[in-house]
């Protein structure tokens, strides 16, 4: 298809990238960090103040960790989006300094988060009240730093490859 500029246009998506190790493993980047988000922010209290929504109340582990695992849901998502769309770029992406500075950095930031979070919530809730007084949301937040240390094992895996393939 042509525009009225002389620009030819077409989309075609790279499924093929999709089958592939890099695109299994940005997937799951995808997946797992939309599941952390998620149970992150699910069981983080809603605040509010004289009536209205002022945000969420949580202590400083989980707002890191919420942070962490937006920001990285975000621009895996951007990843993974662009290869999907352009065979170029799922080629070439891989293959540079971006691509390796940011599996490093996620993976770092999220085992970081991840403990933290979970070493925060497990010395919280360990005193004898803690039956009595436990975090609200204590198992989802728990789950979340799980899911955040499984992606974390997932960016090392894509480190290692994205080191071979250099």
């Amino acid at each position: 298809m042509t525009d009225p500029s002389g620009w030819n246009i077409s989309c075609e998506l790279n499924f093929s990238f999709v089958r592939s190790i890099n695109g299994i493993l940005k997937s799951c980047h995808v997946v797992l960090g939309l599941i952390a988000f998620i149970l992150i922010l699910s069981y983080s209290p809603a605040k509010y103040l004289d009536g209205t929504y002022a945000g969420i109340a949580c202590t400083k582990s989980a707002a890191f960790f919420l942070l962490v695992s937006y920001s990285f849901l975000v621009i895996s998502f951007l990843v993974f989006f662009c290869s999907l769309l352009s065979y170029h770029t799922a080629s070439t992406l891989p293959k540079t300094a971006f691509e390796l500075t940011y599996h490093v950095i996620a993976c770092f930031m999220y085992i970081i988060a991840s403990l933290t979070l979970m070493i925060v919530l497990i010395k919280d809730n360990q005193n004898p009240l803690s039956q009595l007084i436990k975090d609200p949301g204590y198992n989802g937040k728990v789950a979340a730093s799980v899911f955040g240390v499984m992606n974390s094992i997932v960016y090392g895996i894509s480190i290692f490859l994205t080191i071979r393939s250099r």
